[in-house]
């Protein structure tokens, strides 16, 4: 039974200060430095055949440190990139309340519907998310690969691998340097369980 280990990339000074990164190229702070050692000691353990990470540098360097930890290969897609948030990156929640507060409302509330001023729809984001997985699963169709993404690419990938509603997209947790693991099955991808970080603590 092969595994699919989604990670999602160590921690950043936009984390810290609730900004959205999307595309915006922001490196691991020092704390996301230390995440991603310590996912990569986790990941070590396991047997996989390859690392796929989105170009971003936060989920690069976090690739990076599972690599060295583990001495598998890094392949870069750039499908697992982060959702373009347009004219809403580099700014808080209450930022865009105040200049989008509709928007915002209907981006928590029914993602699906909303559109981000100069940036992408979770439609989007879910044909580009499931077009990396395809590729991924059609080399690797017995699983056993890691994918570095993003808290918002994985969402919609948790969703796709599922079946399940995009609006669902703010009732998952992804925290920094978490784990969320997929048995094959056959032909099916089951949930063994979702957003473990235990190994940070």
């Amino acid at each position: 039974m092969g595994k699919i280990y989604l990670v999602r990339h160590g921690q950043t000074e936009s984390n810290v200060n609730k900004k959205f990164q999307g595309l915006t190229d922001v490196p691991l702070n020092a704390i996301g430095l230390e995440q991603a050692e310590k996912v990569g000691k986790h990941l070590s353990q396991y047997s996989f055949a390859k690392i796929y990470s989105s170009p971003l540098t936060r989920a690069k360097t976090t690739a990076e440190a599972i690599s060295k930890a583990s001495g598998i290969n890094i392949e870069v897609i750039d499908e697992l990139k982060e959702f373009c948030f347009g004219e809403w990156e580099g700014l808080t929640w209450e930022e865009i309340n105040e200049r989008d507060p509709q928007d915002l409302e209907k981006f928590q509330h029914c993602p699906v519907e909303c559109n981000i001023p100069g940036g992408e729809s979770l439609e989007q984001v879910r044909v580009r998310s499931e077009f990396a997985l395809n590729k991924i699963l059609k080399e690797h169709p017995h699983g056993d690969v890691v994918i570095v993404a993003h808290g918002g690419t994985i969402r919609v990938m948790m969703a796709v691998l599922l079946g399940i509603d995009l609006n669902v997209f703010w009732k998952i947790n992804i925290f920094n340097a978490s784990t969320t693991t997929f048995s094959v099955m056959g032909r099916d991808l089951v949930l063994d369980y979702s957003n473990e970080d235990y190994y940070l603590k």
